[in-house]
């Protein structure tokens, strides 16, 4: 297809999330990285079976419009995914911008 997530271009496996990852993506990437690392080892959880559902590398970018146009937001990937997992990992970075992203607070 002309427009596939990443998690679609790296596996055509069906991996079910353990943990949605709700955050504000002006932290940078390796901080992000590292709290998914941080949450892993307090957790005590195998890294190795460990999945996390993050938005940007599930959904397809360039339909993301269509995503999040759903009329009923159940239909969504983004409640979809939070049905499906174990939790939500919150990730707060020093400012904890997440509380002032509306979608954050959906999540």
């Amino acid at each position: 297809p002309e427009s596939v997530s990443y998690k679609e271009a790296i596996s055509t496996k069906a991996t079910k999330p353990l943990w949605y990852c709700s955050h504000w993506w002006g932290l940078s990437v390796l901080d992000f990285v590292a709290s998914c690392e941080e949450h892993t080892r307090l957790r005590k959880l195998d890294e190795r079976t460990s999945s996390y559902w993050v938005c940007a590398y599930a959904n397809r970018q360039h339909d993301l419009e269509k995503e999040v146009a759903q009329e009923n937001i159940a239909e969504t990937a983004f409640y979809k995914a939070m049905q499906d997992s174990h939790g939500v990992l919150l990730i707060l970075g020093r400012k904890a911008m997440p509380f002032q992203r509306i979608w954050c607070s959906f999540e």
